[in-house]
């Protein structure tokens, strides 16, 4: 995270049961702010928008134990994935993402993971590379990330026979969107 984020920016502050969201970016027609690690565990929220001191919208939203979604992954050499960057199979890629879900040891709002202690994602996680699982190596916070970010690290089946697989990511039995994996 190249900075830290603020309660307030550009006037605009977003509450979840009365709990400020770190903002990272506010814009009229998009705000991108980590959810608050207090309302984990809740079947539902109420979701406030605060904009110059004024309430600009309002709503009840579900809270879902897990709703995996994947950012990027990186190759065990430290590479970015991608076509001029494959990964290679039978190796292992850290994956990072949100929505894990709770932690074994829950992050702290708007700050970063510690180096230590680890923090494990408590519900059950897999990864699907095409149609075979991927040995999971671990699964939890992603040191000096932010606290809303995840890392999953896996191994790659080493008979994939495509250079292109679709990965997913299921925590808690809810999958994750599949992402584009570059294999050689």
């Amino acid at each position: 995270m190249a900075s830290s984020p603020t309660n307030l920016l550009s006037g605009v502050q977003v509450y979840f049961d009365n709990f400020p969201a770190p903002i990272f970016y506010a814009q009229a027609a998009q705000i991108n702010v980590q959810v608050p690690w207090e309302v984990a565990g809740q079947a539902a929220t109420k979701l406030k928008i605060v904009y110059n001191g004024a309430l600009a919208g309002d709503a009840t939203l579900p809270v879902a134990p897990a709703l995996p979604g994947i950012f990027f992954i990186e190759n065990s050499d430290g590479s970015l994935n991608s076509p001029s960057h494959p990964a290679r199979r039978g190796d292992y890629v850290a994956i990072y993402g949100t929505g894990g879900g709770t932690m074994s040891q829950a992050g702290i709002t708007g700050a970063a993971w510690p180096l230590a202690p680890l923090s494990r994602l408590t519900q059950p996680v897999s990864v699907t590379v095409g149609t075979e699982a991927a040995p999971l190596l671990y699964g939890g916070s992603a040191p000096t990330l932010g606290s809303g970010f995840f890392q999953i690290n896996a191994g790659l089946p080493s008979d994939l026979t495509h250079s292109v697989q679709l990965l997913y990511v299921t925590i808690g039995g809810v999958n994750s969107v599949a992402v584009a994996i570059s294999i050689q």
